[in-house]
């Protein structure tokens, strides 16, 4: 299996274990629908995680625009 279609996997993979129908996402004016990746801390390991999942979504998938964004984190009490 070549590195890009391993990828593509990951990024699908991704896409459906988060729940994301591609085809019901909000479309900007232009046809770019935009996603967000919830990735914890910016200086946590998860937010560049979620830096690479995003990039691979957006060159992966064609019309699709996807951005990490810091969220509190996992919250443990």
């Amino acid at each position: 299996m070549r590195r890009r279609d391993l990828l593509r996997a990951l990024a699908a993979s991704s896409l459906g274990a988060l729940g994301c129908d591609p085809s019901g996402l909000a479309r900007r004016p232009g046809g770019v629908r935009r996603i967000s990746i919830a990735a914890g801390l910016t200086g946590g390991v998860y937010y560049a995680y979620g830096g690479g999942i995003a990039k691979v979504v957006s060159q992966s998938l064609p019309g699709v625009e996807a951005t990490a964004e810091a969220t509190a984190g996992s919250a443990t009490t």
